[in-house]
């Protein structure tokens, strides 16, 4: 049996809707599904033989390329592989870049 993977972000940034569905695109483009009766949490299911390591490694690619194409980049991300820990990330630009970029808006 693979591992399963959940992924649940929470955008601390006011992200418009075609924002939003943008990020959607790409997460489900990765194979990522969005599960029922929620807006910001996804699940993916990885094959037999993928090591745990792997698996934090795609996702955390599939959701930093997310959040590029929707440029949507102040965000948190809760990861949990199967039954173990959930795991916060934070993006990958410091706040310094953030407020930069805000003020560049």
């Amino acid at each position: 049996m693979g591992i399963n993977v959940h992924l649940t972000v929470i955008f601390k940034e006011e992200a418009p809707i075609e924002k939003r569905g943008k990020f959607i695109a790409s997460l489900r483009k990765d194979d990522w599904g969005r599960l029922p009766e929620t807006e910001n949490c996804w699940k993916a299911i990885f094959k037999t033989g993928v090591t745990d390591g792997a698996a934090m490694n795609v996702a955390k690619h599939d959701l930093d390329r997310a959040s590029k194409k929707a440029d949507i980049l102040d965000y948190k991300a809760l990861i949990k592989l199967d039954d173990g820990p959930q795991i916060t990330l934070n993006p990958f630009y410091s706040d310094k870049h953030l407020s930069a970029r805000a003020n560049r808006k």
